[in-house]
């Protein structure tokens, strides 16, 4: 696509040493004639860093922060758009402003990626195509300046603005750039491969207005925004020029109403600031909107706000433009602030992948999204998004077969935080796919890379055939203890990889002997080293109790009876952290225990989601004290557990939503309705259920015929009603 294109940069290099009030970021510019009429126009763009175009001054699409992150020496994803209402015949102008990113992060971090290999300034390749043919392609011709109005840009830390600078004509014919430089050609670019990313990206999407404003002694505000979530501020100043204003953003207040940073805000950028953006007044009250850093907030603090002087501020809810696959509502109202909670923290942290919070990190962590990825695909159409993650997967696993903690990765991730719980997200999400998409390329696709983790795994065995290394039971309420032993947690996790490497053989038509032979190795080993002569577990824990139960290992009856005496002795409280919690909902199910489930969820107390509601959450925490990020997805598998008891659509193990879906609701003692919805590749279910003094009315709605299910019955298409 860019056979005739070259990379380019801007021709004065400066400095990838980190500097606290510079990073700059170059803008790009060509002039160009088209002498006929045109049918058809379309842009092939790709920065390395983040890119915004331009066609005559308009930007060519309403997305931002693009294009996605990689590993730049395997891949590198490009954007296409079509931008055949841009052009003009005559005189033309192609622009592009480019930012740092991923690419060139030069603040030294905890996971090292200002020593990144392919780290260099901001750079961009695109190819213009009229009709077929190559109009304009990025090589020396272009012009370049680094005089724009980003003076500093980093995308996880924020940025400085000069209002001053900014020209509105800068990408038209009206202005004159004869003062420019030119471009040069790269010399330095990563070896990646280009592939079309054709994700559906980040937009700005619900508006919120401050419900609060808060006016300190010594001039600063804060506004309180109502929500977290991940986003930016749109902000208008007819403010003195120069006059420079401070926006640091946080999630919560603490006791005397600051801003509340008890949650590692500065830790993993050693000590510098976090969450800070400064913007230099012009006095001409343009409306201003960050492109290239965004945060994760509700409170906004601002200091050097003239008051007196005409200002607008709202905060934005910035996220990946994906659809909701369901809907969930009941007579709790603690549960449907709770569901909400659960979407608003999903859509804040996708990023092209899954990535843990909006307010530090930003990474892609796996750990999070194996605890995460049913619910991903029972609430959200994610399957695209997913898929290309699980490329990044790919080109993340090394040749020995090793995963690392995160990815996308420059390289950090393979000596902390990987290791079953982590890496099992490369098995969960294509597994997870299939299932509600009925589309089995992804995860027929991963069968050789599954056949080199195995081979991984196996050199990580002690003499018993156990594997320690890893994350354990990660952010459980008695923060991060290992009770529950990584040896254990991982054999149970290799049986469910070997199912899944089993599943993808047959869908292939391949050999699955293998899968289908460790799978049992692993039952072996289990039974021998963690089940006593009573059929008890013997790390009497929570988490263990419930991952054997949910994998069928073992005497279901008998550790059912266990778990049960676990849960009583914490008074109705889980004592679990991610990995546990993701299997405990369903494993009290498959033991008759939904009551025990909803008691659990709805519990008052700590451990406890009702914790984070009576402190007004908006969204999911990182962890059960509330201490740290308080914008995570990770204990959102209760959302599905929702859908799948309380309204009773089933898209789960046991009936693959491409081929029927069984309804099965359990009327709980405390709820006097419930209603929701599953988007299936055949159409919208929809099921509401409602208790009166005498019988409970079921009314289960069907897209067609013969597809979803009632108690083993085949139902109409349309509304089917049921007197209980």
């Amino acid at each position: 696509m860019f056979a005739n294109a070259r990379f380019i940069k801007a021709s004065k290099q400066f400095s990838l040493e980190f500097t606290e009030d510079k990073n700059l970021c170059p803008l790009f510019r060509k002039s160009f004639t088209i002498n006929k009429s045109y049918k058809k126009a379309q842009l092939f763009v790709c920065a390395l860093g983040l890119g915004y175009s331009f066609v005559n001054g308009q930007d060519v699409t309403d997305e931002l922060f693009a294009p996605p992150y990689s590993n730049y020496d395997k891949r590198i994803w490009y954007l296409s758009y079509d931008v055949t209402n841009l052009l003009k015949e005559g005189e033309n102008v192609l622009a592009f402003m480019v930012g740092n990113g991923f690419y060139n992060e030069d603040m030294p971090n905890d996971w090292e990626s200002e020593k990144a290999s392919w780290r260099d300034q901001p750079k961009v390749i695109a190819t213009l195509m009229v009709d077929g043919e190559e109009v304009v392609n990025t090589d020396e011709n272009f012009k370049c300046s680094l005089t724009s109005p980003y003076v500093m840009n980093r995308l996880r830390t924020g940025v400085i603005y000069d209002a001053r600078i900014f020209n509105e004509n800068w990408a038209t014919t009206l202005f004159d750039d004869g003062n420019w430089d030119n471009a040069v050609i790269d010399t330095n670019t990563p070896n990646g491969k280009f592939y079309l990313c054709s994700l559906k990206g980040l937009k700005e999407y619900e508006t919120y207005e401050p419900v609060h404003v808060i006016k300190k002694q010594d001039g600063r505000v804060i506004f309180d925004f109502g929500y977290n979530h991940s986003g930016i501020i749109h902000f208008s100043t007819m403010q003195k020029e120069g006059d420079m204003i401070t926006f640091r953003y946080a999630e919560a207040l603490d006791g005397d109403l600051e801003l509340d940073y008890n949650m590692r805000t500065k830790w993993p950028y050693h000590k510098n600031e976090l969450a800070k953006d400064r913007y230099i007044c012009d006095g001409k009250g343009k409306i201003w909107a960050n492109r290239f850093a965004y945060h994760g907030f509700r409170f906004v603090e601002a200091t050097g706000l003239d008051l007196d002087a005409d200002y607008t501020i709202k905060s934005v809810f910035v996220h990946q433009d994906i659809e909701r696959r369901s809907t969930f509502e009941c007579s709790n109202q603690m549960l449907n602030r709770l569901f909400n909670c659960g979407v608003r923290s999903t859509l804040s942290n996708m990023f092209y992948n899954p990535i843990d919070c909006p307010t530090r990190e930003k990474l892609g962590w796996m750990n999070d999204a194996q605890s995460s990825a049913e619910q991903f695909l029972t609430d959200f159409h994610l399957e695209e998004l997913l898929t290309k993650w699980v490329e990044d997967m790919k080109d993340a696993m090394k040749d020995n077969g090793e995963l690392p903690g995160i990815v996308p990765t420059h390289g950090w991730g393979y000596q902390w935080g990987n290791g079953p719980v982590s890496d099992g997200c490369f098995f969960e999400t294509p597994y997870r796919i299939y299932l509600h998409s009925g589309n089995s390329e992804c995860l027929i696709s991963c069968i050789p890379y599954y056949h080199r983790y195995f081979d991984f795994l196996c050199t990580k065995e002690d003499e018993k055939g156990l594997v320690e290394f890893g994350l354990w039971d990660w952010a459980n309420p008695r923060r991060n203890r290992k009770f529950t032993p990584a040896t254990l947690i991982n054999a149970l996790l290799r049986i469910k990889f070997s199912r899944i490497g089993s599943l993808a053989c047959r869908l292939a038509g391949e050999d699955a002997s293998r899968f289908e032979a460790e799978e049992k190795r692993q039952e072996k080993i289990i039974l021998n080293e963690f089940i006593d002569e009573q059929g008890r577990c013997t790390n009497n824990e929570q988490t263990a109790c419930a991952m054997l139960i949910y994998y069928k290992i073992g005497n279901r009856e008998v550790l059912g009876e266990q778990l049960l005496e676990l849960i009583k002795k914490e008074d109705y409280h889980h004592m679990c952290g991610m990995v546990g919690l993701r299997h405990l909902y369903i494993a009290l199910n498959m033991i008759g225990q939904q009551e025990t489930a909803y008691r659990i969820i709805t519990n008052v107390g700590y451990p406890g989601y009702y914790n984070w509601i009576i402190k007004n959450a908006t969204t999911l925490f990182e962890f059960w004290d509330s201490y740290e990020s308080k914008n995570h997805h990770m204990y959102s598998d209760f959302m599905s557990w929702l859908i799948k008891t309380v309204v009773g659509i089933s898209p789960d193990d046991n009936a693959s939503t491409f081929e029927k879906i069984d309804i099965e609701p359990y009327f709980f003692a405390n709820l006097k309705y419930a209603k929701g919805s599953y988007n299936s590749v055949k159409g919208e279910v929809k099921v509401q259920w409602k208790k009166t003094d005498d019988n409970i009315r079921l009314i289960i709605n069907s897209p067609t015929d013969n597809f979803v299910y009632y108690k083993g019955k085949a139902l109409d298409k349309g509304e089917n009603e049921f007197i209980i």
